[in-house]
């Protein structure tokens, strides 16, 4: 989960995002919610998990009672500052893959209240607005 929050004075973020591809519908998808993304406008505030495409993902992640659920986090998204970064944990969550959805990287750009913050040690930005700029191989 995103921690150690920053406000910042930036405008957009171009980085880099894990997803799982839904392989047939080419829709994108959350790996923590499994929720599909919107295509260039604001990122829904999710009532709900969808978990159809894999079986990673964190159970409670919505609820604010959990011990995972963040306020900063909410209505927002967020993408790695390196591409490095961004394989790593790619790697780390591929084996929750199907027949239906592949974890992929795509390249991003963020806007719209950008927050700089840290996930798993690593550096990634959060932003209320996400654009798939294109897939990474």
């Amino acid at each position: 989960m995103c921690y150690n929050f920053e406000n910042t004075n930036m405008t957009e973020f171009i980085g880099y995002k894990v997803v799982f591809k839904n392989l047939k519908t080419k829709e994108y998808h959350s790996a923590l919610t499994g929720n599909k993304y919107p295509t260039n406008r604001k990122m829904p505030i999710w009532k709900i998990q969808r978990s159809t495409l894999t079986s990673y993902f964190i159970e409670d992640l919505l609820y604010k009672n959990s011990g995972h659920w963040n306020i900063e986090m909410q209505g927002r998204t967020a993408a790695f500052c390196c591409l490095s970064d961004a394989m790593e944990f790619k790697d780390d969550i591929n084996f929750y893959s199907t027949s239906v959805s592949k974890a992929i990287i795509v390249q991003v750009k963020l806007i719209q209240d950008l927050l700089k913050a840290k996930f798993n040690g690593s550096f990634v930005f959060a932003g209320r607005k996400m654009k798939i700029l294109k897939e990474i191989n």
